[in-house]
């Protein structure tokens, strides 16, 4: 039974290979449902034989941790921003004030 993502053992892990598919179960044979790229951060959940669970739209996908690096230094976490005008709010909800 897959566990949800929302575990004991959540981690940060980034994407080393250039381009890594994501899959609707923890096998080699299951459905590409989409692909990463090289630098990506996703917060997993190991879920067993070397696979790990993350969030993945509006539910779970699945990819193989070999191709997975774990991120130990938060401070080099960077992010862009792609607009002219960007509101940082109190709360996580279009509602909160800012």
């Amino acid at each position: 039974m897959l566990r949800p993502l929302l575990g004991e053992f959540v981690m940060l892990d980034a994407v080393s290979a250039n381009l890594l598919n994501v899959r609707s179960l923890p096998s080699t044979s299951s459905t590409v449902v989409g692909q990463l790229t090289r630098g990506m951060v996703i917060v997993t959940t190991p879920v067993q034989y070397n696979w790990v669970q993350f969030r993945f739209g509006s539910t779970f996908g699945f990819v193989s941790g070999s191709y997975l690096q774990k991120v130990h230094d938060l401070s080099r976490l960077t992010g862009s921003v792609n607009t002219d005008l960007l509101n940082i709010r109190q709360a996580p909800s279009t509602s909160a004030r800012y």
